[in-house]
């Protein structure tokens, strides 16, 4: 399994990943990050956990250099799933996974995107045709994905943000 990021600057949707990474069913997959862009102040977390990074030098490349980077990456890696995350990656990822074979593609949707802007629309609906699963994080951006970009509720599986609370004692002893 592999997640396409942008980059891993600390940050809700970076959060998401590492707690994706570090709760795999390891003897099932075997999880990696790719970075669009610079790796990150995570870096370090998802190395402690035994998770590969890998940056593919996006800034000032092109979208047929990062595509070609991309292509490369996952033919080396020959994930069962590709998730990606994020308008950027979730276009490059989907134009990447049927060039090299990845069977599932899932993309998870961690916000309402630019719904005025008809290139970042006609990219995410394309994309989208493209995805086996689109994970909004929230109602808002389920409604935005299904009236705004088109996915059909067939494809959606609205999973809320959340937070393990294990990482927090209870207040007052209670739990």
């Amino acid at each position: 399994m592999a997640h396409l990021v942008t980059t891993l600057n600390v940050g809700g949707l970076e959060m998401v990943v590492l707690n994706l990474a570090r709760h795999c069913d390891r003897s099932r997959f075997q999880p990696h990050v790719i970075c669009l862009g610079e790796i990150g102040a995570l870096e370090s977390q998802f190395r402690e956990i035994d998770v590969p990074v890998k940056s593919l030098g996006r800034v000032g490349q092109g979208v047929g250099r990062t595509l070609y980077r991309l292509t490369r990456c996952l033919q080396g890696l020959r994930p069962h799933v590709l998730h990606t995350h994020n308008t950027s990656p979730h276009l490059l990822g989907a134009l990447a996974a049927p060039l090299v074979s990845v069977p599932v593609l899932v993309h998870t949707k961690h916000g309402r995107n630019y719904t005025d802007r008809k290139k970042t629309v006609a990219g995410n609906r394309l994309a989208s045709c493209l995805s086996d699963c689109i994970v909004p994080v929230s109602y808002d951006a389920g409604q935005v994905a299904s009236e705004v970009e088109r996915v059909p509720t067939r494809k959606m599986r609205v999973i809320h943000n959340g937070i393990d609370l294990a990482h927090f004692p209870a207040p007052n002893g209670h739990s």
